[in-house]
């Protein structure tokens, strides 16, 4: 039951494509983690205002914070981390050559006292 946040700054020019890029996270997690593809779930945050480095507007981020259950390996999770990189040097490529672009993935485990309901 991964959540995924994407973080990005505003100047980002890959808007268009952030559905097809989650459907492509999703497949990655759920053969990687594993996980269950029905429980993924993913949303994209944009930030209007931004200040990266001397503040020039060359400068550009995005953030792939991801959450999910406990229980596996430090290298599994290594493992999804760097194909999550992959995918998002690919996507984000037009951006990396526009812009000193800024990525990072952070992948942290949901505290013991989280609760789900599906119905």
């Amino acid at each position: 039951m991964p959540h995924l946040t994407l973080e990005y700054s505003s100047n980002i020019i890959e808007k268009d494509k952030l559905l097809s890029f989650f459907s492509e996270c999703h497949a990655i997690l759920a053969t990687s983690l594993p996980a269950n593809l029905a429980s993924c779930k993913s949303r994209a945050l944009c930030s209007d205002i931004f200040y990266i480095a001397d503040g020039d507007s060359k400068h550009a981020f995005i953030h792939l914070d991801i959450k999910v259950m406990a229980g596996r390996s430090d290298e599994t999770l290594q493992s999804t981390a760097h194909q999550l990189m992959e995918l998002l040097n690919i996507y984000f490529e037009e951006s990396m050559k526009k812009f000193q672009l800024q990525i990072s993935i952070e992948i942290s485990e949901l505290g013991e006292f989280f609760l789900k309901s599906t119905r």
